[in-house]
């Protein structure tokens, strides 16, 4: 009796949980698929030549499609999801159909893919392959919800639907299409920065036809990657992104400007940014120009952009609405307590940009050591000092959870980090930077992340006015989603920090105290630096 009671609850999760369990089974068996099989190797055939031409296309469209639909759509599918107040469990019968079917389609790949056959069998094994994927797909969904809420979900989002479809559509014909750009727009960017160097730079060496440029032994090289159509791509992902985010603050169509104008401004600053690495590495520092300045440059142009597009566009009138004001605290509890706090998003996340930015510019003027360093914690103590009535307004109160926590999550880590991985400092690293490092480990970057990511995004994903959102009722979907986020910012070390997250979570909405999470992830990164600093293994830091 104790186990049949207790498989309904196991099987029958939230609407939002079961939506997200389907995605996610169908996106990870997509990612096997595309790691095991090759569609280069689909030559025979009508059918299997017309998966290998469009087979990463579709894959591309139908990702880009998905996730438009959920960001876009999300308040639709909520109440969608909302209108019927009973799930049946989810279907074992057809979970198990699923695996068969599944089962059937890697077998017809393992037949498909890479056998010279004739064109009629490989056409019909093919058709095969692709029908028994198409049911797999078809009874994973009818598991996970019934029939009629699916047709509810299709029709309460069918205006985000055409919109997802039509901009998935653009984005992978744009990004074919793109590749025919690369070469002229290269040749237009090689103009531009011999226009701007020759004046300046004495028997300067311009050979068009292999796009180089020489003086005094140190030359470049504008490649297609250098042509700033990758920079251009980012700017209308990031201002399109920006005006669907913020639509109800903003003039339409006046705001479209926005991005016209960053597409100019972003391909002109990259010309700049070519033009002064050639000036630096002629200056005599070309460990910096294509070391730190190379790298980190054109992303220092992005942030100025992004930054100008978000806090820029907000004070020109002739763009903006006017929104009337309203008072709620910091912490989501009553009103009243908030004053002059009016931009919530800035009082949450202006520390961590600046830290990003403040990284940007010290990595941009190293070589091989970030001996800029120091200016990270520096920028996050300027951006407190500006919100420092704001923040006094916060639960900070600490807790033994918080303490815990962080000893749980340095553990973890540790547990996490890959055998046999270990660093050491270059050279003799001076007491003055490790110190700087400490400082910005224990207290900057724990107390400005936990503004970010738990403080703002958690919240933000549970509610658009997220500053009205007690913590403890954010949902388990805003957790996980804002860890995972909070692990991708880690690179390599994703699963550490997507963990390391929904712990913090979890202290920050155990009592909605930030100052609990900032204590938790504080004491993990003070625990790591002894670590480092006893151990040497400085690949942690």
């Amino acid at each position: 009796m104790v186990i049949r009671q207790g498989l309904p609850g196991f099987l029958s999760p939230r609407p939002w949980v079961r939506l997200f369990l389907f995605v996610g089974l169908v996106a990870l068996e997509l990612a096997l698929l595309s790691i095991r099989f090759d569609a280069a190797d689909l030559t025979a055939g009508y059918l299997p030549r017309l998966v290998n031409q469009w087979g990463a296309v579709s894959l591309r469209f139908g990702i880009a499609a998905a996730a438009l639909i959920l960001l876009l759509g999300r308040s639709a599918l909520e109440t969608a999801l909302s209108s019927q107040r009973r799930f049946p469990p989810i279907s074992i019968p057809l979970v198990s159909g699923h695996a068969l079917l599944l089962l059937l389609s890697w077998f017809l790949a393992l037949r498909v893919f890479g056998h010279a056959m004739a064109a009629s069998r490989a056409d019909w094994l093919a058709g095969a392959w692709i029908l028994t994927g198409v049911l797999a797909m078809v009874c994973a969904g009818l598991a996970f919800l019934p029939a009629g809420v699916w047709v509810r979900l299709f029709s309460a989002c069918r205006d985000v639907l055409v919109f997802a479809v039509a901009a998935a559509l653009v984005g992978t014909w744009v990004g074919g299409f793109a590749r025919n750009l690369w070469r002229p727009l290269s040749n237009l960017t090689f103009s531009v920065v011999s226009s701007l160097l020759k004046p300046w730079i004495p028997g300067l060496l311009i050979d068009p036809s292999h796009l180089t440029l020489a003086a005094r032994g140190f030359d470049i090289e504008i490649a297609d990657e250098c042509s700033g159509l990758e920079g251009i791509g980012l700017v209308l992902a990031f201002s399109s992104a920006w005006l669907w985010f913020a639509r109800r603050d903003y003039r339409f169509p006046r705001a479209l400007l926005l991005l016209p104008v960053g597409v100019v401004v972003i391909w002109a600053m990259n010309a700049a940014r070519i033009a002064a690495l050639f000036a630096l590495g002629y200056a005599g520092a070309p460990g910096i120009a294509l070391g730190g300045f190379h790298s980190q440059a054109g992303w220092i142009s992005f942030i100025l952009i992004a930054t100008a597009c978000v806090a820029g566009s907000s004070r020109v009138a002739w763009l903006r609405r006017e929104k009337p004001r309203q008072e709620v605290s910091l912490d989501g509890a009553a009103p009243g307590n908030a004053a002059g706090a009016r931009n919530f998003t800035a009082v949450y996340l202006v520390p961590f940009l600046a830290i990003l930015a403040a990284a940007v510019v010290s990595k941009a003027a190293s070589a091989k050591f970030e001996w800029f360093y120091p200016l990270r914690p520096l920028a996050a103590l300027v951006a407190f000092a500006c919100y420092r009535e704001q923040y006094r307004q916060m639960n900070w109160r600490v807790s033994w959870a918080g303490a815990v926590a962080g000893v749980a999550v340095f553990a973890l880590w540790i547990g996490l980090e890959p055998a046999g991985a270990h660093a050491t400092a270059p050279f003799h690293v001076p007491a003055a930077w490790i110190a700087a490092r400490v400082f910005a480990a224990v207290i900057t970057v724990p107390i400005a992340e936990e503004l970010a990511f738990r403080g703002f995004l958690l919240r933000r994903l549970a509610k658009e006015a997220f500053e009205t959102v007690e913590p403890r009722s954010a949902g388990l979907l805003a957790v996980v989603l804002s860890s995972l986020v909070f692990g991708l910012f880690h690179g390599d070390r994703w699963l550490a920090g997507s963990l390391a997250g929904l712990v913090y979570a979890g202290v920050y909405c155990r009592r909605g105290s930030i100052g609990d999470a900032a204590l938790a992830h504080g004491l993990t990164n003070a625990l790591l630096a002894v670590y480092v600093l006893s151990t040497g293994n400085w690949q942690l830091w």
